[in-house]
């Protein structure tokens, strides 16, 4: 099997981590991906604010959780992407084909709603594969 972890933060990664886990056999392939919006872009995503996206530094973080939390289950590959989220998970899935795309249900951040944020929405509507909405935990202070 080959999943794709589409992630913005931490919280999403570790949360793909924990639905992975009990999943994963050592032939298996985990493709973790984060797009970041070029500087300037002004991207306005409801899942995570208006201009919020990851930085690099947030992708870099979000890899090491999975590269930390999978190693030994499966082989993990991290991709760092320049663009809009929802248009670079789009691209990822037809580069990479995996078989289950995760992603979360909004933007890994304090104050992000319960509900799908922009991103998941489109996911789950444009691809044409199993898609795993991972709850998040709540992070309001």
């Amino acid at each position: 099997m080959r999943y794709l972890v589409a992630t913005d933060s931490v919280h999403t990664t570790a949360a793909a981590c924990d639905y992975l886990d009990p999943r994963l056999d050592p032939d298996d392939a985990v493709d973790v991906l984060t797009a970041v919006a070029p500087d300037g872009d002004g991207t306005d995503d409801a899942a995570s604010g208006p201009g919020s996206s990851p930085s690099t530094r947030d992708a870099g973080d979000a890899a090491n959780v999975a590269a930390a939390r999978l190693a030994g289950l499966a082989t993990v590959e991290t991709l760092v992407r320049e663009g809009p989220p929802a248009e670079t998970v789009r691209a990822t899935v037809a580069e990479r084909d995996p078989d289950v795309v995760l992603v979360g249900t909004h933007g890994g951040r304090p104050g992000a709603g319960p509900g799908p944020g922009s991103v998941a929405r489109s996911v789950v509507g444009t691809v044409d594969r199993p898609v795993v909405v991972l709850p998040l935990p709540s992070l309001d202070p």
